[in-house]
C-alpha cells in the first residue's frame, strides 16, 4: 500500500486492536517518511468521521511508512486535509524550519525553543507510543481504555 496525504487508516498495535490515524504528512524528500495523527481506538460499528470528531490524542508522530513495514495498516478513507492540519509538519530539521517539504530557512532561536524535531519512529515504537497515548486516556466511565 502507498500512503498519501489525507489517508485515514486503521494500525495495529501490540494490544492486538487497531488505533485510528491520518496520514498529515508525506515527504517526497524525506524518503519513507510521514507525520500521522492519532484519534485512539478504531471501532468498527461506528462511522469513521464520527471518531474523527473527537480530535488527535496526543502530538502527531512522524514514522517510516516504508510499504513493507506498514503492510498491516488498513486504509479506511482518504480526506483532503485542512490549513490547520497543514500546519502540523512545522517543524525543525536539523536546525532547519520546514513546513512539508518547503525549507524554510535557518531556525531562530525562538522556533528551536518553539517548534517539535522531526524525529523518527520505527514502526514498532511508533505502534507502542500511540498505544500508550490512547491507554492513559479516561474513558466516560472514568476507567482505563
Amino acid at each position: 500500500m502507498r500512503l498519501k496525504e489525507g489517508d485515514i487508516v486503521a494500525v495495529p498495535v501490540e494490544s492486538d486492536s487497531l488505533m485510528l490515524c491520518r496520514v498529515l504528512y508525506k515527504s517526497q524528500y524525506f524518503k519513507h517518511v510521514a507525520l500521522v495523527g492519532c484519534y485512539g481506538r478504531f471501532i468498527e460499528s461506528l462511522p469513521v468521521a464520527l471518531q474523527l470528531q473527537s480530535g488527535l490524542v496526543g502530538v502527531p508522530l512522524y514514522t517510516t511508512v516504508q510499504p513493507k513495514k506498514i503492510g498491516s495498516w488498513q486504509r479506511l478513507d482518504n480526506q483532503q486535509l485542512s490549513e490547520q492540519e497543514i500546519q502540523l509538519s512545522l517543524r525543525i530539521v536539523a536546525g532547519d524550519v520546514w513546513l512539508g517539504d518547503n525549507h524554510l530557512g535557518a531556525a531562530s532561536e525562538t522556533e528551536l525553543a518553539s517548534l517539535p524535531q522531526m524525529d523518527v519512529y520505527g514502526d514498532r515504537l511508533f505502534a507502542r507510543r500511540i498505544s500508550n497515548n490512547v491507554s492513559s486516556l479516561p474513558t466516560a466511565r472514568g476507567g482505563r481504555l
